[in-house]
């Protein structure tokens, strides 16, 4: 089964914004836009860097399937900032 997740909004948007910094560079490699989506048992992690600093936040979820996965940072912060509540 893939990851899947719940996770409030209020609490994954801010997490996501504060990885734009790291991700939004222009590189010269793709997956550093990426953001890793990791879960734990009741929240997951999310994880950026660009090979010089890298920043790791964690937010509560509830957790259906165990998983992780890259997605692109600025898409997916997009999507999540125009989703409802």
């Amino acid at each position: 089964m893939p990851l899947s997740i719940n996770v409030s909004k209020e609490d994954f948007l801010p997490a996501l914004s504060s990885l734009q910094s790291i991700t939004g560079k222009k590189g010269t490699m793709a997956i550093l836009a990426n953001v890793l989506i990791q879960t734990q048992d009741n929240y997951i992690e999310i994880i950026a860097t660009d090979l010089e600093v890298g920043i790791k936040k964690s937010v509560a979820a509830e957790i259906i399937n165990q998983g992780s996965m890259t997605l692109p940072s600025k898409i997916l912060y997009e999507i999540v900032k125009e989703s409802g509540s």
